[in-house]
């Protein structure tokens, strides 16, 4: 999926995102995105709540976060993009448009993005659509109906809004008989029964009883911030959905537990992809004193149908001497001077390193592998004992790049 533009799709909206900007002055909303920051990301006192009356914050919001969840979600479509394909095969064959449900929808980046990325498949570049919003805040309901039915990719898009609590039984009674396309939740799984003390088991259940919503090769995209709590909330809920049989489109290349888990309290799995922001987001992010060089984030993507998970091991070279997998790192300095990568292959987590600057592993384009590049290594050395196993790259180890995240 190489040839999806992100910045170009980004800034498609950049004109509709200020003009809904009611503060107009950047001193002014870079002032609010300091304290949105805090509040969202900080201690979370803002997080659910309604910052989004305050003109600034609200600037502040729709000109550096929402680029930033449009590009999460831009990112993990990019990454599930052969099952976006045939689904948008199957409408086409079936001459309907897409139905997609935005839970928690905020004022709807996810909904634009996944729309830019489906008109990609259309000869025309224009996509027929039915969204279904959902959120606690009414005035965000307002914003998302805006931005979608102005999606600039559009043939025919119909958008309902619906002001709603998640937690209750009132939203499943409202979809009752529906089917979808595409259900998305960004950012907005971590904000159901956050103080429960069976918060995981609660949205397991949650996501469950969605799935009985999903149409035929249906997705359910679930995109959640990359901090720690967060992100091992959502491994926590991964792993249940598989114990009970869900099944994983991307990013995960196995359908067992996740091995960040059971390697440490501390451990997690994100995504992260450099990006060098687009105006206005550059210029309130340096007015605002922020580094924003680059979108993170943790998420999955499952699917209905019980189809056999993509297994990196079946692909590329079948030899024994090679091990595949995803990169779950960033490259990391070692004593001896090595930089390592770990490589996860969907049941463990192993170590692959080659001494700083060595010439053979720099021409295999080993130390600019990035965090979610799918990989094989080929005739990598065995290093390490029998109870630490990890991997190098010697003269006869060639690195083969399976599948690069998208660039922004």
């Amino acid at each position: 999926m190489s040839n999806i533009k992100a910045e170009k799709l980004l800034n498609e909206y950049i004109p509709l995102l200020l003009d809904l900007s009611k503060e107009k002055r950047t001193s002014e909303i870079a002032k609010a995105l300091l304290k949105l920051q805090r509040g969202l990301t900080g201690d979370k006192h803002l997080a659910g709540a309604g910052y989004m009356q305050d003109n600034a914050m609200l600037g502040a919001y729709l000109l550096y976060y929402w680029p930033v969840s449009f590009l999460q979600i831009l990112t993990i479509c990019n990454d599930a993009g052969e099952r976006l394909e045939e689904l948008y095969k199957k409408l086409s064959e079936e001459k309907r448009p897409l139905r997609i449900l935005d839970l928690g929808c905020g004022p709807g980046a996810a909904a634009c993005s996944v729309l830019s990325f489906l008109s990609s498949f259309a000869g025309d570049g224009k996509i027929s659509a039915e969204v279904s919003l959902y959120d606690s805040s009414e005035k965000a309901l307002k914003l998302a109906q805006k931005l979608v039915e102005n999606q600039p990719h559009k043939k025919e898009i119909k958008v309902s809004a619906s002001v709603c609590n998640l937690e209750s039984g009132e939203f499943f009674n409202s979809i009752e008989g529906q089917k979808f396309d595409i259900v998305v939740m960004s950012h907005s799984l971590n904000e159901l029964w956050k103080t429960a003390g069976n918060k995981v088991q609660r949205r397991i259940g949650f996501l469950e009883k969605l799935m009985f919503y999903l149409a035929d090769c249906g997705l359910l995209i679930i995109n959640e911030p990359s901090v720690l709590d967060t992100s091992r909330a959502l491994l926590e809920v991964r792993d249940g959905l598989v114990k009970d049989g869900l099944h994983i489109a991307a990013p995960c290349c196995s359908e067992g537990m996740c091995p960040a888990l059971t390697a440490g309290p501390n451990h997690t799995c994100h995504c992260e992809n450099m990006w060098k922001p687009v105006e206005p987001v550059a210029g309130i992010a340096r007015m605002a004193k922020l580094d924003r060089e680059s979108v993170k984030m943790t998420c999955f993507v499952f699917e209905k149908e019980g189809r056999v998970v993509r297994n990196l091991e079946d692909e590329g070279s079948k030899s024994a001497a090679s091990i595949s997998g995803r990169i779950v790192s960033d490259g990391m300095l070692n004593k001896s001077g090595r930089i390592r990568f770990l490589l996860c292959d969907g049941k463990s987590r192993v170590s692959i390193s080659a001494k700083d600057k060595e010439p053979h592993a720099r021409e295999e384009g080993f130390f600019d592998l990035k965090r979610y590049t799918e990989v094989e290594i080929v005739n990598p050395e065995k290093r390490g004992d029998k109870e630490n196993i990890s991997w190098g790259i010697g003269a006869e180890t060639s690195v083969k790049i399976l599948r690069k995240p998208l660039e922004l």
